[in-house]
């Protein structure tokens, strides 16, 4: 921030001008290319070149009418493996296995297809062809022409459309964010997508291998840009949305991920020619190869993802990843339930196999999201309804299937109308009602049991009356909340001395960034403490049905925190009264074996001396016998003192409101006081333990009042009902805040709890005095 005086506004003016020509200066230098990225923009359009080149050379070149089977066992010494092109006029069948041409076998074209040697043939010739159909070697005479380029476009329409899209978004990405995570893998994966499968949909021909140029533009689309495309898409789950380490811990960081898969391919190929001495044994091979290599990646992909969705720092990193991750589940469970799973059960896909590209569409559509706009749209909404609707259809178009297949049994002789329209009936009458369980099951996948509230504090009630100590019982409810909710971060926390609080059990990660949700922990009309959870993504919040079932929750997590700190405090006065008694027995025979002790055995001792001297030396036997009366004496002081300590004699000789009178008078002399005594004259029998409490816990406030608050006035007032309440309440300066309690205010608060009753000290400080309030139980029945 800068402050300027008028004066200045000159100067100010003129910096503002510099820093917005500096700002000019560096967004325009980040849209241009560093020098670094240009070998990567030069690979992007070396791969879209050869789609060009490709689609140009099928545009010009002359067709037998075939290309190559989709198998890798299609190309070998053996010969080709071919299909009819669409549209195409050719004496080629589907399964004819090209094995010559003009005489001479697909092996030696090959070999000859990059010299003078190559076949030239234009559009009209004749060529002779030798082909192997069923096992029958054949003569036919192919005429040349032009490719179907629209035809097998239009074919394969939605995969051309999948690699605009996806060259489009890499393009947008790289443009608006060259620096970005991800933004160079992704151009390679756009780039590298279109120049590999607009080669792969033309697809090769046995003419190519003779005339050469068609095949190596096919094997340098389908081999080399398509080994680039794989190994970018490898090389994006490394680096989006975050750079893993395990990039640079490679050798040779990211050019081995580009070269050495080309580079063990040409390897490959070299060794396979080697061993075979046939170049179309190892270019087949080759395919075998690139399928294995494919294989491994996508699980070293896939695997990826995971470590970045779990490493993740924040939620925002969890949702980019997330949007990647649902794109490419939805494709492969779109692709499975309308082609491949239907062409399984019924021979035959719901959409034709040429719309199989369109299921790839939302792959590009959310890495854009992912890396763009990330923030802006709720994916867990978008998977819940991809999963109720993906199961939805999956659903109803099995049910159409069965109804279809059993109609055609029975009503053999009908017509295809009435029995499509009977399935078509049958899937509706389903439609609603699998709508309404698929959505509550993708719903409870998802948020638990929020929709069943009962169910969701059944389990959890379940749970807790199970054989638990008190250490699983606070992690069992949060554990439990976590799971019925799908919650990534539950805690309890209680309070402590102080006001303070503390978690008493947590599971998941509290997130960096976004509110918590804190409901109170409530129980008999005591807070306890507080239920914290987070959202289940930073921009979801709670719904109604969410802060309901919390709420339900939450009042039973209230009961069973409070179960525990009673439990909790129960044990601790155990351990405290155990304490206090073996530190009283201690004490006690401390002062026996000390005190009493060794005045008694000295007073024996005289008693003896004293009458071995009564007959011959009187009155030394008379002086021993005045020192045994003053030592006698002492030691029933000592013995007085220590029944004093163990139980005030005021109690038994006065009761507890004449007692606490005469204290009080001795207090007010003492310390000049103002104090006033009410309560009733008389009180009905108490126990000894809670007699004890009281006095203890008053002659106690009674002092900190004198020592410590300065005060002029004090009252103190015993009241009856369902419990013994004593009250001692002054004007003094009271306990400033944040003091730590001292030895008298927690001896009061032990004293009160060792009976099974409580205490409570308020001092709202600046003079405003100290309030003390103890309330005991009329019988003892232990600490609760």
């Amino acid at each position: 921030m800068v402050v300027r005086t008028a004066g200045e506004q000159p100067a100010g003016e003129a910096n503002a001008a510099a820093a917005a020509r500096i700002l000019r200066g560096t967004m325009r230098r980040t849209t241009r290319p560093e020098p670094r990225s240009i070998p990567v923009l030069l690979l992007a359009v070396a791969m879209l070149a050869v789609a060009v080149a490709a689609t140009w050379h099928r545009a010009a070149a002359p067709s037998d009418g075939t290309r190559a089977a989709y198998v890798t066992t299609s190309l070998s010494r053996a010969g080709l493996g071919v299909g009819p092109l669409p549209g195409a006029a050719t004496p080629l069948r589907t399964g004819d296995r090209v094995t010559g041409i003009e005489g001479r076998d697909l092996e030696t074209w090959v070999r000859a297809s990059t010299g003078a040697t190559a076949i030239r043939a234009g559009h009209g010739d004749i060529l002779g062809y030798t082909v192997a159909r069923d096992g029958v070697p054949l003569d036919l005479e192919v005429t040349l022409r032009p490719y179907p380029l629209a035809e097998v476009l239009a074919e394969s329409w939605s995969t051309v459309l999948l690699c605009v899209a996806m060259l489009a978004v890499a393009g947008y990405v790289y443009a608006r964010r060259p620096a970005g995570p991800g933004a160079v893998p992704l151009l390679l994966v756009g780039s590298g997508l279109v120049g590999s499968t607009v080669p792969w949909i033309l697809g090769y021909q046995a003419l190519d291998i003779a005339a050469g140029t068609g095949l190596w533009l096919w094997l340098a689309g389908a081999f080399a840009a398509y080994s680039i495309f794989w190994s970018a898409a490898l090389h994006f789950a490394m680096t989006f949305p975050r750079r893993l380490t395990i990039l640079d811990r490679l050798p040779g960081g990211a050019a081995l991920l580009y070269l050495g898969p080309g580079a063990l391919m040409v390897a490959w190929i070299g060794i396979g020619i080697g061993a075979t001495g046939s170049v179309l044994d190892a270019l087949g091979s080759g395919s075998t190869l690139q399928l294995l290599l494919v294989l491994a990646t996508s699980v070293v992909i896939i695997g990826l993802t995971v470590v970045q969705y779990r490493s993740a720092a924040d939620a925002a990193t969890r949702q980019q990843v997330r949007w990647v991750t649902w794109a490419g589940a939805l494709a492969l469970a779109l692709t499975v339930a309308l082609w491949f799973g239907p062409e399984l059960v019924s021979g035959a896909p719901i959409l034709p196999w040429s719309a199989v590209g369109i299921t790839g569409l939302p792959f590009p559509a959310a890495v854009a999201i992912a890396v763009l706009r990330h923030r802006l749209f709720d994916i867990d909404v978008v998977i819940n309804r991809s999963l109720v609707y993906g199961a939805l259809t999956a659903l109803v178009v099995t049910v159409y299937a069965a109804t279809v297949a059993l109609l055609g049994l029975v009503l053999s002789g009908s017509g295809a109308f009435p029995i499509s329209l009977l399935a078509t009936g049958a899937a509706a009458l389903v439609a609603l009602p699998l709508r309404d369980r698929v959505q509550h099951a993708v719903n409870r996948l998802m948020y638990g049991d929020r929709d069943d509230p009962y169910r969701a504090i059944t389990r959890l009630g379940a749970r807790l009356s199970a054989s638990l100590t008190a250490q699983e019982v606070l992690p069992t409810v949060v554990a439990t909340v976590a799971g019925t909710l799908r919650l990534p971060y539950v805690a309890i926390e209680l309070g402590e001395e102080g006001g303070q609080t503390a978690i008493a059990a947590a599971t998941g990660t509290a997130p960096d960034h976004g509110e918590l949700l804190r409901l109170p922990l409530v129980d008999a009309g005591e807070r306890i403490g507080e239920l914290v959870v987070a959202p289940r993504s930073p921009r979801e919040g709670f719904g109604p049905a969410d802060l309901a079932l919390l709420a339900g929750l939450a009042q039973e997590a209230g009961r069973a925190a409070r179960s525990v700190r009673l439990t909790a405090e129960i044990e601790r006065s155990r351990r405290q009264l155990v304490a206090t008694r073996e530190e009283e027995r201690r004490r006690l025979r401390r002062d026996l074996h000390d005190g009493l002790g060794p005045t008694l055995a000295g007073a024996r001792l005289k008693l003896q001396a004293a009458r071995s001297f009564a007959g011959a030396r009187p009155d030394e036997a008379a002086g021993l016998l005045d020192d045994l009366d003053t030592e006698l004496a002492a030691v029933l002081d000592e013995v007085r003192r220590i029944s004093r300590d163990l139980r005030p004699p005021a109690l038994d000789e006065l009761g507890l409101m004449p007692a606490l009178r005469a204290q009080a008078a001795r207090f007010a002399v003492d310390a000049g006081l103002e104090l006033r005594i009410e309560g009733p004259d008389e009180l009905p029998p108490l126990p000894a333990a809670v007699e004890t409490a009281a006095y203890r816990i008053a002659i106690e406030a009674l002092t900190n009042v004198r020592r410590h608050s300065g005060a002029q006035h004090c009252e103190i007032r015993v009241r009856i009902g369902d419990g013994l309440e004593i009250e001692v309440e002054d004007d003094g300066a009271g306990v400033a805040p944040g003091t730590a309690s001292g030895v008298g205010l927690l001896a009061m608060r032990e004293r009160a709890t060792e009976v099974g009753g409580n205490c409570e000290i308020v001092s709202p400080g600046g003079g405003a005095g100290t309030r003390v309030v103890a309330r005991l139980p009329l019988a003892t029945g232990g600490a609760a």
